[in-house]
């Protein structure tokens, strides 16, 4: 067996894995640190970057058609926004087809990026869930909203999961990606 380049080997390893555990981290700011995670950065937050140029090429849905059992229907979301003193973001279907029910369970999770020395990732700081009937308007939609901090801007992602009722329909989410002027508390612990 050739040593040298087992050798070799190892080192591109490790070099790979500084480089993109120095491509993800942010420097922490001693307000943001928890328990060894801090909020990434407007400027530096390489997850969100790298999920909008998903959305850019199509990767990540911004809307989701979907047939489940012949239950045709579409799922929504909108951009995280600030509203008040909290940021918030909503989730909804649209029925396509006869074949739907009156109601359909719909799930938001509102995320923003956290990293450690180790990169980012998206942390849930809200969730919601409800059964709502079709329809993107009042009482049609559910909501998940968090406090802000500070007027800071942060990146957070909106992700939107619709069942229906009794149908085993596929796991196909919708993701919103937006930043926004409001920096949440930090967790106690990353989630």
């Amino acid at each position: 067996m050739n040593y040298r380049i087992i050798g070799i080997f190892t080192v591109m390893i490790v070099a790979f894995t500084a480089m993109a555990v120095t491509a993800f981290a942010d420097e922490p700011t001693e307000e943001d640190s928890a328990g060894g995670y801090y909020l990434a950065k407007y400027e530096g937050s390489q997850l969100a970057r790298e999920d909008i140029a998903k959305v850019k090429a199509g990767l990540i849905v911004l809307m989701d058609e979907t047939n489940a059992f012949g239950c045709v229907y579409e799922t929504g979301g909108d951009d995280p926004h600030k509203s008040g003193g909290e940021v918030s973001a909503h989730g909804w279907w649209i029925k396509k087809s006869d074949k739907c029910p009156s109601r359909a369970d719909v799930a938001v999770w509102l995320q923003t990026a956290w990293c450690n020395d180790f990169g980012c990732q998206w942390i849930t700081i809200s969730f919601n869930k409800d059964r709502i009937r079709p329809g993107r308007g009042r009482g049609r939609r559910v909501t998940a909203r968090h406090e802000c901090h500070s007027n800071e801007w942060t990146f957070y992602r909106n992700m939107v999961d619709v069942d229906i009722p009794g149908v085993i329909d596929p796991p196909n989410r919708v993701y919103k990606i937006e930043q926004v002027q409001c920096r949440p508390p930090g967790p106690s612990y990353p989630g």
